[in-house]
């Protein structure tokens, strides 16, 4: 369990788990202190809900909608640098560019397209 969990956090030491929570401490004592509390509850698990069940959220009430006249996707990328002066930190990334076409409410034409580097 350890090997799944160890990129949680950036500890150099050792790391101690609770299998019930997925929280993890520094020192075993604090695991230790943590223990009999979060013994009171069940362990944590997902259910999800089947197709067609109560429980899936959606969207009814289309009556309050409007239509919307124009539409921007925008997109943005970055440079990958490595740092190797700053403890802490091992990577930067650096912003170098961005696009964004607007599109307009007649056939889904872009009305503008903007990219920059």
């Amino acid at each position: 369990m350890s090997r799944l969990l160890a990129n949680l956090t950036k500890h150099n030491g050792e790391t101690f788990y609770c299998y019930s929570c997925l929280d993890h401490f520094t020192k075993e004592s604090l695991l230790t202190d943590h223990l009999p509390y979060c013994n009171e509850h069940t362990p944590q698990h997902i259910i999800m809900p089947e197709t067609g069940e109560e429980g899936v959220l959606e969207f009814k009430q289309h009556k309050f909608s409007q239509p919307v006249l124009y539409v921007i996707y925008a997109n943005s990328e970055a440079l990958v640098e490595q740092l190797q002066n700053i403890p802490g930190k091992t990577i930067s990334h650096m912003p170098y560019g961005y696009a964004y076409p607007i599109i307009g409410p007649i056939d889904g034409d872009t009305c503008l397209r903007v990219w920059r580097k």
